[in-house]
């Protein structure tokens, strides 16, 4: 909203009058006070301000202006103005001396504005002045104390410096004394630690001795591992005398390290053992001992996917194949080999004619010195007819006539007393029947060595045919 330049008050916009020369803003009437004898307000308008100095020269001005006032008989100021000056051009003194009165106001104003403004810069400047010497004073303030700390802590920092050194040896002697009855195995052990509860608050006794922890070693190879195994079924009886340790003799056991579930099943199983008299461990020193790389098992009595119902072998891999659920009788049953990790063996898939295929056999075949060898077992249960059992054999031997030689272990429950034209062909394929004893696995083992592999059956009755 703008202001009239003649009251100096805010001006209505219907009511506003502006001037064509100087642009100013008047109210409707203060334009007709400025200019007297003008009734209406044209869009031409000119101020009296504009009209006096573009028209008015400066003599005739002064005469208009001083003759301004009245005489004493009431007669207008225009009766008694000279003829040369003009009514429409005098200017109003009053309204001059209003502006000149508002701009001296205005002045007023901004002179106690810069004073203001000038004691804010002084009290400013006081304040910076303050600041600045709080700042020097924290300075010198600090410099003291750096001075002060470098004169007190340097002696004290040395003295602490000397003091960890010793400490730090001290720590490593002791870490050392503790490594007194350690060794170091590099190679071979990933990490040793001891393993299950500690028993403490006991007092020894050789009565009744409590059973140390157990000692978990973990090896970087497996081939390790198996090769300590070994040793330790080879040594059997093993004691603390026997490794020179100072103290009552007690056994001491390397075994494989089982899960909680599965050592709480071999416990069982143990206990199941020593029930009925089973003695699986002479079989596993048997094996170590004569370091056996085939073994073929007769009525293995598994199943497709029961593999981990067999007695482990460390280092052997179990290939079985179970009897088929077709068979009469077809409980029990099943045969399969027992082959060392290090020996290459690929099993052999000849074809089986229809009317053999209740007849349980297994053949693999591998090299040894060049020599290309055919290594199998067959099972004939007493209730499969003797014809048929030996048919499949005699067809499966001619599947393998690409071979250098044969080794047939097998089990044939031969009835001793039958005189039949069967058991007659029988002996065309065995040439001895042994029971399964240590002097029987040493001469089998001798036999296989001195064509490069050792082979062993753990059937009761066990037939061998080697052919080179």
């Amino acid at each position: 909203m703008s202001k009239c330049k003649g009251c100096g008050k805010y001006i209505a916009q219907k009511d506003i009058t502006k001037c064509s020369k100087c642009q100013n803003y008047y109210h409707r009437t203060c334009a007709l006070v400025a200019t007297p004898g003008v009734k209406s307000v044209s869009p031409k308008w000119i101020c009296a301000g504009c009209n006096v100095v573009l028209a008015t020269p400066p003599a005739v001005a002064e005469a208009c202006v001083s003759s301004q006032p009245s005489n004493s008989h009431g007669a207008t100021a225009s009766n008694n103005l000279p003829k040369d000056c003009n009514p429409a051009q005098t200017v109003d003194v009053s309204l001059i001396l209003k502006e000149i009165r508002i701009f001296r106001e205005e002045i007023n104003a901004l002179i106690s504005e810069l004073r203001e403004f000038r004691e804010e810069m002084l009290s400013l400047q006081a304040d910076n002045k303050m600041c600045n010497d709080r700042v020097d004073l924290l300075e010198k303030r600090v410099g003291a104390l750096e001075e002060k700390s470098d004169q007190h802590l340097y002696p004290d920092l040395t003295t602490l410096e000397t003091t960890v050194r010793d400490l730090k040896l001290k720590l490593n002697e002791r870490e050392q004394e503790s490594l007194l009855n350690d060794i170091e195995v590099s190679g071979d052990v990933v990490y040793a630690k001891r393993a299950g509860n500690g028993r403490r608050n006991y007092e020894e006794s050789e009565e009744k001795a409590p059973r140390p922890r157990v000692i978990v070693v973990r090896l970087t190879r497996r081939e390790t591992r198996e090769e300590l195994l070994h040793s330790a079924r080879v040594r059997r009886g093993l004691t603390t005398k026997d490794i020179q340790l100072a103290g009552t003799p007690r056994r001491v056991y390397i075994n494989e390290r089982l899960t909680q579930v599965n050592r709480k099943l071999f416990h069982k199983a143990r206990e199941a053992a020593m029930h009925h008299n089973y003695r699986h461990e002479e079989l596993m020193e048997v094996v170590e001992r004569h370091k056996i790389d085939f073994i073929s098992i007769n009525e293995t009595w598994l199943r497709e996917g029961e593999e981990g119902k067999a007695p482990a072998l460390p280092g052997y891999l179990l290939k079985h194949i179970p009897r088929s659920a077709t068979v009469k009788r077809g409980r029990g049953g099943g045969i399969g080999f027992y082959i060392k990790r290090e020996v290459t063996a690929r099993r052999h898939s000849h074809p089986v004619d229809s009317l053999h295929s209740s007849v349980e056999q297994m053949w693999f075949t591998t090299s040894v010195n060049g020599i290309k060898l055919a290594i199998g077992t067959a099972y004939r249960p007493p209730w499969l007819d003797v014809d048929l059992f030996l048919d499949a054999l005699t067809f499966s031997v001619n599947s393998l006539g690409h071979c250098d030689g044969m080794v047939l272990m097998d089990e044939l429950d031969d009835d001793d007393d039958s005189e039949t034209s069967s058991s007659g062909r029988s002996h065309e394929f065995v040439d001895d029947l042994t029971p399964v004893t240590e002097h029987y696995l040493k001469q089998r083992c001798a036999l296989g060595r001195s064509h490069g592999f050792s082979t062993a059956s753990s059937s009761l009755r066990t037939a061998t045919k080697v052919v080179i």
